[in-house]
């Protein structure tokens, strides 16, 4: 099982919901997604992110034909023009 892990800091804090919603859809169109988790941030500080994703896919190769799907490239898009900022993790469990 290989997790992915991402979090963003976003231009505002509207975007999150937006973002929240298209992430969220995806598990619906992707079948390679075996979880899938969006989490919008509450806490403040300095060191936060807006939005994370928690997800797990079989293997790379399925992650890889995730990141490629046309509707993951909808939401990279949109990140391109709202994002900040991103953080990823990807690890085998």
């Amino acid at each position: 099982m290989l997790k992915h892990i991402v979090m963003w800091r976003l231009q505002s804090q509207p975007h999150a919901a937006q973002l929240k919603a298209l992430l969220e859809a995806l598990p619906m169109t992707i079948a390679e997604i075996e979880s899938f988790e969006v989490g919008v941030n509450f806490a403040e500080g300095d060191a936060v992110c807006d939005v994370v994703l928690v997800s797990a896919f079989a293997d790379l190769e399925a992650l890889a034909r995730y990141r490629v799907h046309p509707d993951h490239q909808k939401v990279v898009q949109f990140l391109a023009d709202v994002s900040k900022e991103r953080y990823v993790v990807d690890y085998m469990t």
